[in-house]
This record gives C-alpha cells, sequence and structure tokens, in this order.
C-alpha cells in the first residue's frame, strides 16, 4: 500500500506543476466575465427538455445528454456556485431542480433554496397529481 500511495503522491506532484494546470486556468478564466456579466443582465431558465424516452434511439438520448451536460458545466466554467434541489420521485425517476447565482452569492443562493423549497415540493405534487 505505501507504495502505491507514493506513487500517487509523485504523480499528483507532476499534475499540480505541470504547466496545464495555468492553461486549465486560464480557460475557465476567459469564460468567467463573459458568463457573469450575461447572467448579471439576464436571468436563464435552463432545461435540456422533455427527459428521454425508454428503449429511445441512440442519437436522440446522445441529443438530450450533450445538451443536459452543456447546461451543467455553465456553473464549473463561470464559477457559479450552484445548488440542486431534489423534489422526489415520479415514474421512479429522480426529479430536481437545479439553481445557479453569480461567483460570490452563496449565501444568496443558500437562503433562496431554502425559501423555494417548500413552494417547489408542493407544485411537483401538484403537476405530478395533473398528469396522472
Amino acid at each position: 500500500m505505501g507504495g502505491d500511495s507514493n506513487e500517487l503522491r509523485y504523480l499528483l506532484k507532476d499534475a499540480i506543476a505541470s504547466e496545464k494546470v495555468d492553461e486549465e486556468f486560464n480557460i475557465q478564466t476567459s469564460y468567467f466575465l463573459p458568463l457573469s456579466i450575461g447572467v448579471l443582465k439576464f436571468s436563464y431558465l435552463t432545461v435540456p427538455g422533455p427527459p428521454p424516452k425508454l428503449r429511445v434511439e441512440a442519437s436522440t438520448l446522445e441529443l438530450y445528454l450533450a445538451r443536459a451536460f452543456s447546461l451543467l458545466s455553465i456553473a464549473g466554467m463561470s464559477r457559479f456556485c450552484q445548488i440542486n434541489i431534489p423534489l422526489g420521485m415520479h415514474d421512479n425517476l429522480p426529479v430536481s431542480v437545479s439553481l445557479l447565482a453569480r461567483h460570490g452569492a452563496d449565501h444568496f443562493l443558500l437562503n433562496l433554496a431554502q425559501a423555494l423549497y417548500p413552494t417547489l415540493k408542493e407544485q411537483a405534487s401538484i403537476a405530478w397529481k395533473l398528469g396522472d
């Protein structure tokens, strides 16, 4: 075990010391300002679309996954804070809402999530009852 941990330590040291870390940081920084300005001016409702049905064609599933992952990357690339609010299960599938806020607005986002949670749960239950 000791040899494995030492090898891992050296691999991590090399990765952290590499120029790629600086390059990745510069790429992330180049996304931060434009996205921050956009969020300050506009509000976005972002959903990848309705979830695909079971046994859907692979191309349809790939398109949905590409849209979903592109939305997930917004927070990471822009340094926004993000919170996911689980609302429960519907038709044996998890349902949740993800909220983003500008960089540094963590406390605001947590307070907002706490305030919205009861209403989101109530509205989700109403929607599920209407859909059945």
